[in-house]
């Protein structure tokens, strides 16, 4: 009896918190992302295609998985791509600087804005999230670029 006990107070311990008030998963994550987006900094898709033009001088980190890589990239004087997973052990490698200027991007904004927030819990001063990912730079009419060239995506749409 007591071992069963222990294993009903072990499965009421371990329900996830979204099944406490009825939220889904992805609620919950809607919820953690309007969170950190007010917690972070970010920059609309407009400023850094201004930064780019100007050539202003910051980082633009791409935290997408590298079959993602392949399909289009924003193309930036000093561009790094270290995915998500590893960007916890190799950025502060890559980048001693905790006053470089840096640009995080992603598809949707979602992990740029995870990666924004890491980064300057790591003591980097001036990091930026870019605001919806790279689907807003595509959205806003701007050229990516991949091994075929550089293009313009006309009626962009993700199922994301």
């Amino acid at each position: 009896m007591l071992k069963r006990s222990l294993v009903i107070l072990v499965v009421i311990i371990a329900i996830p918190a979204f099944a406490k008030n009825g939220d889904t998963p992805e609620q919950i994550i809607r919820q953690k992302h309007v969170k950190l987006m007010e917690k972070i900094k970010s920059i609309e898709a407009t400023t850094l295609k201004s930064w780019i033009e100007n050539k202003k001088k910051f980082i633009l980190l791409d935290v997408r998985e590298p079959n993602e890589l392949n399909t289009f990239k924003i193309t930036a004087e000093n561009r790094m791509e270290i995915s998500r997973g590893v960007v916890d052990f190799r950025f502060h490698q890559m980048v001693p600087d905790k006053e470089a200027l840096v640009v995080v991007a992603c598809s949707h904004g979602w992990r740029s804005a995870a990666v924004t927030d890491l980064l300057s819990e790591y003591g980097y001063k001036n990091i930026y999230n870019l605001k919806d990912g790279i689907f807003a730079w595509i959205n806003a009419g701007y050229r990516v670029a991949n091994f075929y060239g550089t293009f313009e995506l006309k009626d962009f749409k993700s199922t994301l």
